[in-house]
């Protein structure tokens, strides 16, 4: 008999029918959920639970329960900290350069992206940068914050 079936079993009434193992009720619970369990419960299961400890397919679920899907080859630490900027949502340049892989670019004057590497450190949005970005990441960006003129993308 599994641990958890007859974990289960036991804690049924004293004249409940499915005290009776040769019941074939009492056999569906044992070898279904009872085996389920005793299968599934372990200690990588309740740490997993917690996004600070998750891995794998764990941190995943995590991640989606968010909205924010694992990048291909992205490792647990960098997925694990780019839920947790999300999720805070501050809006600044760093967070664009270290979520998204963004390049900002200082808003001038005929400016051209094939020769011009101008960046600043300021880390608010309000002077205006200029950025280039696919559009999935230029959709999320909008959904996401309002942007207004503190970036423009090229």
């Amino acid at each position: 008999m599994s641990d958890f079936g007859e974990g289960i079993i036991n804690r049924l009434a004293d004249n409940c029918s499915l005290k009776d193992m040769n019941n074939p009720a009492s056999k569906v619970i044992d070898k279904t959920v009872g085996a389920w369990l005793d299968e599934y419960y372990n200690n990588d299961f309740f740490s997993n639970v917690f996004l600070s400890e998750a891995e794998g397919a764990y941190l995943d679920v995590i991640g989606t329960d968010y909205s924010v899907y694992r990048q291909i080859d992205e490792s647990d630490t960098d997925y694990r900290e780019r839920i947790v900027y999300e999720r805070l949502g501050h809006l600044t340049t760093r967070y664009l350069i270290d979520v998204y892989g963004l390049t900002l670019f200082k808003n001038v004057a005929n400016f051209n992206p094939h020769n011009n590497t101008l960046t600043s450190d300021n880390e608010y949005l309000h002077e205006g940068f200029m950025c280039i970005a696919d559009e999935q990441t230029k959709n999320i960006l909008s959904k996401k914050f309002a942007l207004g003129s503190g970036l423009t993308w090229l």
